[in-house]
C-alpha cells in the first residue's frame, strides 16, 4: 500500500480539531485541498516531508531516529507513522529522508572537554532572573507586537527591561520567548502579563525553574539551530542537510546557517548550555569560540533530569534570613529560599542580583504592599521574621509614616472624569500647585478636585508623584484592590481557510467509505499516468489465487474500467478496476 493511503487511513481517525492540527503542524496550505486524498498526497510529497522534518525540535527528531515510542506517538499526529501499528512505525517515505538528515544519533557527552564547566553559575542566574523578568510585566505595561512571524515583545520594551535587569538584550529577548513557550506569560489584549502558572514560578525551586526554561529552549532547537550550536562549540554536526533540497530560494532554507548567530550563542551560554569566555569577540568568526558544558551535553542527549542533577549539585546553599540595614538596604548573604524571596519582594525592590543580592525598602515598595492588602503590622511582622538584625528605627519609621498618610488622597470615577479628594486642606492645596500633576488639569470642585482624565490614569500619576493615593467607592469608603491582572494561556487563532477546510474534511470522512479511498487513489494514479503518457506495471487478480503483471499505458479511465495499451504485446486491453491489486512505476 502506498504511503498516501496509509495517511488517508490515519486522517480518517481525526476530528475537526485533528485536521486543524495537521495543517498547522505540517504547514500545508488548505488551497486546493478538497478531499482526504488531496490532503494525504500533499502530506506524502517528498519536499513536504523533508521540510517538516527540518522543523521538528531536536528531542523529537532524535527520538524518532532512535525509535523511541514517545517521540513516534508525538509525530503520529503529524501523519508520519502508519495508523495500524502499535508501537508506531514510521512511513517509508519518512524513514529514508530522516536517515539522510540524521545519519547517526551522537552521544554529546563525548564532546565535553575534561576541564569543561558544568554550566551551573549561568543556569542559576538565568533561572533566578526569569522570575524578575516575569515581575517586570506587573511593574509597567509591555506592548505585544503581532506580525507574520507570530507575536513577540516590542524591541523597545526588551531593551528597557534589559537595562533594568542588567542583561544583554539578546538574552532578554530569548528569555521572554522561553517564558512564552513555557506558558508562563501570554498576551492580554495588547500587553504581556503573567499567566497563573507564571505567577507561581517564583515559588518554585531554582533548578525547577531552569528545567522549565531549558525545556522551552529545546522546543525551539531545530536541526538548523543545532547546526549553529555545533558550529560555535566546534562539535561535529549530526544533521546533514539534504544535498538536493537546500537552495537559496527554498522556503525551507532555514536549515542553512542564518543571521544573528552571536545573539543566539549568548542566549545558549546564558542558559548554561555552552560557555563563552568573556574575552571572546562575538563579532569575529564564531567557529569554535565556545565550549559545551557538562549540563549542555546531557540536555542535548535529551536527559534533562541528569542535566538538572549536575547543575543542582553545584548550586550554592540557600539561606532564609537577611540583613536589614538602617539605610533600608536589605542584604541577602546567599541565594534566598524561593518562599522567603517571594515574601521579601512584597515589601522591597531588587537593586542588584547576584549570589548575595541586594534589595531596597522604599516608599514605593511599601505603598505597593499596602495596595496589595498588607497592613503596617503585617509588613513589620514579615520583616521581623526574616531579618537577622531586627527592624532598624528608620525602616520602622517609614512604615509608620506611610501608614498615617496612606489613603489621604482618594480617587473615584465621576461621570467620565475623576474626583480627587484630599483628606486635609493643606494636601489639597499641594495637589493644585504640584507641577508634576499638571497633566491632570486639576480644578477645585464642590466635593474635591476634578479632572477630565480617567481614574486609572489619575491614580497612576499620583502614585508616580509619591502621593499615597487609593481608589474609593462612591460612598467614600476605600475600594478593595482589584488585584493583579493575569493572562489566560495563549491559544493561537486558526485561520478561517484552515478552519473551513477542516470542517469539510471532517464531514467527508464521516459520510464516505474506507473503500472509496483506494478506489479514488487508483483512478487518480491511472489518470495521471494517462495524462503523462507513462507506462505502469499493473498487477491483475485472475481469480483462484492467480495474478498477472502487465506493463500498461492508460488510454482512458472510467469509474469502473481501464482501457490501456499493453506495451509488451502492443495490443489494447480493457480491465475492470476492481481486478487491479497493485500499481507501480515502470
Amino acid at each position: 500500500m502506498p504511503d498516501s493511503l496509509h495517511i488517508v487511513a490515519g486522517l480518517r481517525q481525526l476530528d475537526e480539531a485533528g485536521y486543524v492540527r495537521v495543517f498547522q503542524a505540517r504547514k500545508v496550505s488548505p488551497r486546493g485541498i478538497n478531499t482526504l486524498l488531496d490532503l494525504s498526497e500533499a502530506l506524502a510529497a517528498p519536499e513536504q516531508i523533508r521540510a517538516s522534518l527540518t522543523r521538528l525540535d531536536w528531542p523529537t527528531l532524535r527520538g524518532i531516529r532512535r525509535g523511541d515510542t514517545a517521540a513516534l506517538k508525538k509525530v503520529a499526529a503529524h501523519q508520519f507513522t502508519r495508523p495500524d501499528t502499535n508501537p508506531p512505525v514510521l512511513l517509508d517515505s519518512v524513514a529514508e529522508p530522516l536517515a539522510q538528515l540524521l545519519p547517526n544519533v551522537p552521544d554529546f557527552t563525548e564532546f565535553v572537554a575534561a576541564d569543561a564547566r558544568s554550566g551551573s553559575e549561568a543556569a542559576r542566574l538565568i533561572a533566578t532572573t526569569a522570575a524578575d523578568a516575569i515581575e517586570q510585566l506587573d511593574l509597567a505595561p509591555r506592548t505585544v507586537r503581532r506580525g507574520r512571524g507570530g507575536i513577540r515583545m516590542s524591541g523597545v520594551e526588551v531593551r528597557r527591561i534589559a537595562a533594568d535587569l542588567d542583561l544583554d538584550p539578546a538574552v532578554v529577548g530569548s528569555l521572554y520567548r522561553w517564558l512564552f513557550i513555557g506558558g508562563l506569560i501570554a498576551p492580554l489584549d495588547d500587553i504581556w502579563l503573567p499567566t497563573a502558572t507564571g505567577r507561581d514560578f517564583a515559588e518554585l525551586p531554582v533548578i525547577t525553574r531552569w528545567q522549565t526554561l531549558a525545556a522551552a529552549w529545546m522546543r525551539g532547537l531545530t536541526s538548523s539551530a543545532l547546526a549553529e550550536l555545533c558550529l560555535v562549540a566546534a562539535i561535529p554536526d549530526p544533521c546533514v542537510p539534504f544535498d538536493d533540497y537546500v537552495d537559496a530560494t527554498s522556503t525551507t532554507s532555514a536549515i542553512q546557517l542564518p543571521g544573528d548567530l552571536a545573539a543566539r550563542a549568548r542566549s545558549a551560554a546564558a542558559l548554561g548550555i555552552i560557555h563563552i569566555d568573556p574575552a571572546v569577540d562575538l563579532e569575529a568568526p564564531l567557529d569554535g569560540v565556545a565550549q559545551l558544558t557538562r549540563a549542555g551535553a546531557l540536555l542535548l542527549n535529551d536527559d534533562i533530569a541528569a542535566a538538572a542533577q549536575t547543575l543542582a549539585s553545584e548550586f550554592p546553599a540557600e539561606v532564609d534570613r537577611v540583613y536589614l540595614q538602617p539605610d533600608r538596604t536589605v542584604i541577602a548573604p546567599g541565594p534566598l529560599k524561593p518562599d522567603v524571596e517571594v515574601q521579601l519582594r512584597q515589601v522591597a525592590d531588587l537593586t542588584h542580583r547576584a549570589i548575595a543580592s541586594e534589595y531596597q525598602i522604599t516608599e514605593q515598595s511599601l505603598t505597593r504592599a499596602r495596595q496589595a492588602g498588607m497592613t503596617a503590622n503585617q509588613i513589620l511582622a514579615l520583616l521581623k521574621n526574616i531579618s537577622l538584625t531586627g527592624v532598624p528605627q528608620p525602616v520602622a519609621y517609614l512604615i509608620g509614616d506611610l501608614a498615617e498618610r496612606y489613603g489621604q488622597v482618594r480617587v473615584r470615577d465621576h461621570g467620565g472624569g475623576t474626583i480627587v479628594r484630599a483628606l486635609t486642606d493643606e494636601l489639597a492645596d499641594q495637589l493644585l500647585v504640584d507641577a508634576s500633576l499638571r497633566p491632570l488639569r486639576l480644578q477645585p470642585g464642590s466635593v474635591g478636585l476634578t479632572s477630565a482624565v480617567s481614574p486609572p490614569a489619575v491614580l497612576t500619576t499620583l502614585r508616580e508623584s509619591r502621593y499615597p493615593a487609593i481608589l474609593e467607592n462612591p460612598d467614600g469608603s476605600p475600594a478593595e484592590s482589584a488585584g493583579q491582572l493575569t493572562a489566560e494561556p495563549f491559544v493561537a487563532e486558526v485561520p478561517p481557510s484552515i478552519q473551513s477546510t477542516a470542517e469539510t474534511l471532517a464531514e467527508l470522512a464521516a459520510r464516505s467509505r474506507e473503500n472509496d479511498d483506494q478506489e479514488s487513489w487508483l483512478r487518480r494514479r491511472l489518470e495521471l499516468a494517462r495524462r503523462d503518457r507513462q507506462a505502469l506495471e499493473v498487477t491483475i487478480d485472475l481469480g483462484g489465487g492467480k495474478s498477472r503483471t502487465l506493463l500498461l499505458m492508460p488510454i482512458s479511465v472510467t469509474p469502473q474500467r481501464l482501457r490501456a495499451l499493453d506495451v509488451d504485446a502492443d495490443v489494447e486491453r480493457t480491465l475492470p478496476l476492481r481486478a487491479i491489486t497493485e500499481l507501480s512505476d515502470e
